[in-house]
Parts: structure tokens; sequence; C-alpha cells
């Protein structure tokens, strides 16, 4: 859109439908859309540094830890750093609110490196980073800079050679390059073997049978009648042998861990461990991790890490403390600046940012920010604070707006009564406070859900990872009482870890026991068991644990069998008989499928607690004095609205499963939504899909049915998310909105 097409309008629609500082922490690692560098531009520095060092280290990994007050702008930092070992070609795993056991975190830690490291393998595989890592390992055992016209044989010698020189296992290199020439044949139209998927799965610590195991070489003792698995030493190895890779090509292999705080004290007494290990044993790893410091003060205090690990993950500290004045103005105008600058065409508009680069929230409001009572500049300001602060004076001019109209609003801006009417000389303001905490809840749910959806990567297939979610949420409701039907249950068991030593596995990862439900004092056990495996003897053998259970005098009354819905179960002759017997105990049996946004909304439910547990949860009351929301007002705002009842796989287990009323999606054209989103993008470059939602309304003359608003912003969403998915947009998860904008190969597309 030309700027002479802008209209006041069409800014009003802006201000009422955008706040840039809904952004007010750090959701993504790969969408830094606001970015000053010259805050903790120091801080930045001495990572790359380290990033650096770490890769001409081939002795072991370094660790450094980044803390600081909540809101300092740690997780920004990461970010900000995320960004550069991207463009630097610096393999970077982030991994946020762990949840898994602590028998499982090192798999999680593995598994989710995997599935960063071969995202979209199936339509790009040339495009994965692990491909090119390993194409890069061989163009060093070459001597070349690329592979081009070197045939496979020659490769393999090369690659071979220099694998034998190397210590530690071997195996994993070769099934690395067994991955790779499934991959290179295919990119050269060739028929593939099928061995990537296979590679894939074994290199992430996934069970294999014998037939498959064998098509990858796969010998020795761990190689058993029925199949073959990674023992807690191999993952590790699987990560060094990564570390490795990286090495070739000059790199570090980061592992980013954000927000520790939110373990609880039996994980963090695991990741520690896991971490001193892989720190020891790693060549050119560098582990970042950040959190607050009194909580290392308390791990420390309660030796919950032995300090030898501390020494070695603290090996180096960045301590961020708060920004002055200047950054924090330069801060907020740039947001504004960012939000505004289209406008800037409307000579009304154009006049007002003249005047105050605070427009619209006005350097009367910036004076009482960044300066104290005596006119002095602040010296130590959380970033966090200073955004929501300005989020909350947006808002308010948005509402001014709405209710004058922009023509009578920009007229009487700046407000003469702007200063008397400040928060802070206004008689004490009611506030609703469960509201406010269940609103700001719900659009941190929301938000944590959809950035979710936007990198399924990052929430790999992981049965650890699901059934330490189950087993927190059902702590959390365990003395919650009505609505729950936790009441009857004695204790919640442990997740049950099967020992290598130890040849049969238990049938239940989690056991419910339920208290007397009649005076025949019979204690009835439930039994849940999240899929592993989905296909060949390893699922067949599950099946037939849990019947066993089932068919036992003493064994579990009920079970439940949760399958993630991206790896369903496929099962030969046997596993189906299994199968079909369990179906026919139809009270005492369920099967549940897990579909990724279940799951996503599932870790929603914690990563928000998390939030809070860290002490990045915040709600910015009417009075606009900043006010930390507690990990038990977010447990209680989950029990007032009973979202702990609406996912399948929980409302099975707790009590009556509700009916979530969503808004009604009307049957709009999608085709002709995707084609209105290009149009508004190529116009506007970045819009919310608040936005286009509220265009679609006002300009398609829609039909009656379309007019409702939220059901509309649905459709966007879902849109949105499908041309992210296709590398079309970039979209940022916010509250209950995505901010979009477009790539080259949106535009590619509309020529």
């Amino acid at each position: 859109m030309s700027p002479s097409e802008l209209t006041l309008e069409m800014f009003a629609e802006h201000l009422r439908y955008t706040n840039p500082f809904d952004e007010n922490r750090v959701t993504q690692t790969d969408s830094l859309t606001n970015d000053v560098p010259a805050i903790h531009a120091e801080a930045f520095e001495q990572l790359t540094l380290r990033a650096r060092k770490a890769a001409q280290n081939p002795e072991m990994g370094s660790g450094v830890v980044v803390t600081g007050p909540p809101g300092v702008g740690k997780s920004h930092l990461l970010a900000r750093f995320g960004e550069w070992a991207r463009q630097e070609k610096h393999p970077f795993i982030y991994l946020l609110n762990l949840q898994a056991g602590p028998a499982d975190i090192l798999r999680t830690i593995l598994r989710t490196s995997l599935s960063i490291l071969t995202k979209g393998m199936a339509k790009s595989p040339g495009q994965t980073r692990l491909y090119r890592l390993i194409s890069a390992t061989i163009n060093h055992a070459l001597d070349l800079k690329k592979l081009q016209g070197v045939d496979l044989q020659t490769a393999y010698q090369a690659y071979e050679t220099m694998v034998n020189r190397l210590e530690g296992e071997t195996s994993i290199y070769r099934v690395l390059w067994l991955l790779f020439d499934d991959l290179f044949r295919q990119l050269n139209g060739r028929p593939g073997t099928g061995r990537a998927l296979l590679a894939k799965r074994w290199l992430s610590g996934n069970f294999l049978d014998l037939d498959e195991a064998l098509q990858l070489g796969l010998k020795g003792p761990e190689l058993r009648e029925d199949g073959c698995a990674l023992d807690l030493e191999q993952m590790k190895e699987v990560i060094k042998v990564l570390c490795q890779l990286a090495g070739f090509r000059r790199r570090s292999f980061i592992l980013c861990f954000d927000q520790v705080d939110t373990l609880t004290e039996d994980q963090v007494q695991s990741w520690s461990a896991t971490t001193h290990a892989l720190l020891d044993i790693c060549p050119r790893l560098l582990v970042v991790t950040s959190g607050v410091d009194d909580t290392f003060i308390e791990w420390t205090r309660q030796k919950l890490v032995p300090q030898s690990s501390w020494d070695r993950i603290r090996q180096f500290s960045l301590n961020l403390s708060g920004i002055d004045a200047k950054a924090s103005q330069m801060m907020i105008q740039d947001r504004l600046q960012r939000s505004l600058q289209r406008f800037g065409s409307l000579p009304e508009v154009a006049q007002r940012i003249n005047q105050d680069s605070l427009f619209p929230l006005g350097r009367t409001w910036g004076a009482k920010i960044f300066y104290d009572q005596n006119g002095d500049p602040q010296a130590d300001l959380r970033p966090r604070h200073i955004i929501n602060q300005a989020g909350s004076a947006w808002d308010r001019e948005s509402h001014k707006l709405a209710q004058r109209g922009v023509t009578d609003w920009l007229a009487s801006w700046p407000d003469p009564g702007h200063q008397e009417n400040a928060p802070s000389s206004l008689a004490p303001i009611e506030i609703d406070l469960p509201s406010l905490i269940d609103q700001r809840v719900t659009e941190k749910l929301n938000e944590h859900r959809q950035s979710r959806l936007l990198r399924p990567e990052e929430l790999p297939v992981d049965a650890g990872n699901v059934v330490g979610l189950i087993r927190s949420i059902l702590k959390a409701c365990e003395q919650a009482g009505p609505p729950y039907q936790t009441e009857q249950y004695a204790r919640f068991g442990g997740i049950v870890v099967s020992s290598s030593k130890i040849r049969k596995k238990p049938a239940f990862q989690l056991v419910v026991e339920q208290l007397p439900d009649s005076p025949s004092g019979l204690k009835r056990v439930l039994g849940i068991t999240v899929a592993e495996a989905s296909s060949g003897t390893a699922a067949t053998n599950m099946l037939k644990r849990i019947l066993a259970e089932l068919e036992a005098p003493t064994g579990a009354y009920r079970a439940l069998l949760i399958v993630d819905a991206r790896d369903p179960l496929q099962l030969a002759e046997a596993g189906q008989a299994y199968l079909d017997k369990l179906k026919s105990y139809s009270n005492r049996f369920t099967m549940q499928s897990l579909d990724f946004e279940q799951y996503a909304t599932l870790e929603s439910f914690e990563a928000v607690v998390g939030l809070a547990r860290s002490g990045d949860l915040e709600a910015v009351p009417p009075d606009g004095l900043i006010r930390p929301i507690s990990e038990r007002e977010v447990y209680e705002s989950h029990h007032r609205h009973q979202r702990y009842l609406s996912p399948l796989i929980l409302c099975q287990i707790l009590g009556k499963c509700t009916d979530v009323m969503l808004p009604q999606v009307p049957e709009l054209d999608r085709q002709r939504v995707i084609e209105a989103t290009y149009a508004q993008l190529a116009i506007n470059l970045g819009l919310t899909t608040l936005q286009l939602a509220s265009w679609w309304i006002e300009h398609q003359q829609p039909r009656p049915d379309e007019s409702c608003h939220a059901a509309v912003h649905n459709m966007f969403k879902e849109v949105v998310l499908k041309l992210h998915a296709e590398g079309k947009v970039c979209a940022t998860a916010l509250n209950d909105y995505y901010m979009v904008q477009p790539t080259n190969a949106l535009f590619e597309v509309r020529r």
C-alpha cells in the first residue's frame, strides 16, 4: 500500500488491534522481533566469545551460567545469542520447561536435539542441520569444501578412515553415515534405502526391532534377541559425537537450558549430574544455563547439586543487572518507531511523532518511568517492568481513542489532564484480583501453546516427558478435591524406572492407587502407560505386559494407554491380537490418542506454573503497579476454570470430562482467507491475526455467521500456522494472537 492510501481510520485500527509491548518476554529464540543490541551488549559479547573458545577445545566442554532477577532480560539475551549461533552455523539446542522425570532427563535432551537437527527431513532432507553437519564432516575427511563430483564410495572410504582414528563409539558414526547415504541418494534422484528414519529413531534413543537393528549393522552385547536401544552411556556418546561433528566445522555445539528455576528437586539432581557428565566427555560443547541467582544459591545450600558439578556448570558466569534510563527510553522508542513508521505519512500522526518521540505514550509518562522523584535518571530498571508499563499506557490511549474517535483523540493529545489523572494521584482503584490473574494466566497459556504449535520440533515424541507432565498435574490436583475425583486416591505412585539390569519391564510408568470405595476395603489401581514404541516387538511386548496386569487377580483394575498421534501404533498380527484382547476389557482399558495440540496444551499448564515459580509471571492492574503472580495463584486459576478437565487424557483420570465451548469457526473459503493474508501482508509487511480478522469482517462483506470476530480470528490463526510451516511467513506467538511477517518465499508465491 502506498503512503497516500493510508487513512486515520487505519491508524486507529492499528492502535486498537496491536500493542507493540505485548511481547514482554521471549518465547521463541528464532524470531527476535524486538531487539536493542546496546542492551546487555557486553554479556552478549561474552557469550559469543565462549562459543568461539568452546569450538577450539577438543578435550571437553565449557559451562556458562547467566543469572539476574526476573524480568532483567535473560531469555532475551539467550534469544539474541541463539540467533547469532544459527547465523554462524553453531548447532543451537534450546531447552525450556523440562518435564521429564529424573531417569528421562538425558533421553529428553537427546530427543529434542535430534528433533531440532532433523527438522524438515521428510520434505527437505538436504536442508536439515544434521545432514549438513555430516556433509561437512565428510568434506573434512576428503579435505574438500564441497561434495560435488565425489562418488559415495570414495566419500565413504575417507569417512571410514577418519572414523577409525577417533575414540569412542564408532557404531554411532557408521549409523550417521547410513542416514547421510539414504538422504544423499534421495537428493540425487536415486532410490533411498529407508535407513534414514531408522537411524534417526535409534540415535534418538528409541527401540529398534532385531531386523531394523541389523539393517543399521548394529551388533554387540546390547543387541538382544528382540532388538536394541541406546543405554544411558550410549546416549551420552551420541551427544559427544554430535559435538565432534560440530568441531569438524570449527563450531561449538550449544545446549541452552533456560529458566531452570522451574525444575523440581529430583529433576535438579539428575539434570546437574547429566550436564556435568556431558561437559566432561564432550569436546567443543557449550552449556548455557539461565536462572535467578537466588535459586542457584538455594540449590547449593540444600546440596541438591554437588559443588564439583556446579563448578563445571558455572565455569563462567554472567550476572545481568537492570538497565539505565537512556537504554530504557531507547528500548521503548525502538518499539514505537517500528510500530508507527508506516503511518508517518499521515500529517496528523507525523506531527505528534515529531512533537514527542514517545507518542502515543507521551513524554509525561516517560518522565515518571525513567526518572525518580528528584528528576534524576533511574539506573537499575528491569526491561520487562518498563515494557509492561508501556503496554498499559498504550492500552489506556487506545481506550481513549475508541471513546472519542481518532480525530478528537489526536486533537486533544496529549491529554491536558493526563498528569493530574495519573494513577499515583487517583483514589484507590478496586481491583478484581482473581479475574486479573485469570486473564493473565489465560494469555500466557495461549502464548506458550501457540509457540509450541509453531515449532513442534522443540516438543518431540517423548514418553518420559509426557509421563512427567501427567505426574506433575496429578500432584497439583491431589489436594484440590472437587471437581476432581482425586479425593478417592490414597497416593500417587512414582514413575517406575526400568533398570538396564532388569530384563522385565513394568507394565506401567505411573501408578495411581485408589482408596477403598466400598465396605469390602478393596483397593483399585489405575496404571498409566505412555507408548515408548509404536511398532514391532517393543510395542507388542508393551501390550502384552498391560494385558497380563489386567488378567492377574492382584493386577491393576484399570489401564490407560496413551499414544502420541504423531507415532501411532502399527502392529503386526501378534500385537494386534493383544490390542483386540485389551479392547475387550471395555470398562477397564482405554487407549487414548494424544494429538500435538493436546500435548502442547498439557505442557502449557506446567509452563505457566514454571513462569510463576521463577518470578517471570506478572499482572499489571489498572493502578499501574506491577504485581507478581505466585505459583499457588496459577494453580488456583487452573482449578477455578477446570482447565485440567479439558484434555481427554486427564479427565479420564481426574473425573468427569467437560465440554470446552469454543467459538464456532465459520465455514470460510480457506483459499480466500489465504489470498487475503497474502494481499494484506504485501501491503503492510507485518500484521497481527487480530488485524487480519478485523479487516476481513469490515471489508469482505461477510455473511452473518462470519461476523464473530473470535471465530474469524481462529480461522486466520489456522491459516497463519500453515503458512509458517511452509516458510511463507514468520509468526510469533503473543498472548492469544500471532504477529505475522512475510518472508521472501511469500513474495515468490505472489509473483
